[in-house]
This record gives C-alpha cells, structure tokens and sequence, in this order.
C-alpha cells in the first residue's frame, strides 16, 4: 500500500513494477538545464519520475 501512488503513476505510463517500489525522494519545482521547473519530481529506487502539472489547460479545454 505504501507505494499505491507510484504505481499508479508508472501503470498510467505502461510501466510494470515488478516488486515494492522505494520512494526515495520528493522534490517540487526542480530547476531544468534549460531554465525551466519542473513541477514534482519523485525519485525512486528504480525510476525518476517527472511529473507536470498543467491546470490552467484544462480550464482551457473545459
């Protein structure tokens, strides 16, 4: 259960974790080597996962 959110990250993205995933570090507003942010990162002990979170397009949308 302690890894429900990273896995549904990674299902979402067609990645199958094998075994129980470590959630070594959370960041948020990461900076880029091009200038940029990037909104949340989760460091794991086998995947880097970026995450942006982009709410203004989906007022956008609606």
């Amino acid at each position: 259960m302690k890894d429900m959110m990273v896995r549904a990250l990674l299902e979402a993205a067609h990645i199958q974790a094998k075994r129980q995933i470590v959630v070594r570090e959370v960041e948020r507003e990461v900076p880029t080597s091009s200038g940029g942010r990037i909104d949340i990162v989760v460091n794991t002990d086998e995947e880097l996962i970026g995450i942006e979170n982009k709410i203004s397009l989906l007022s956008r949308m609606t």
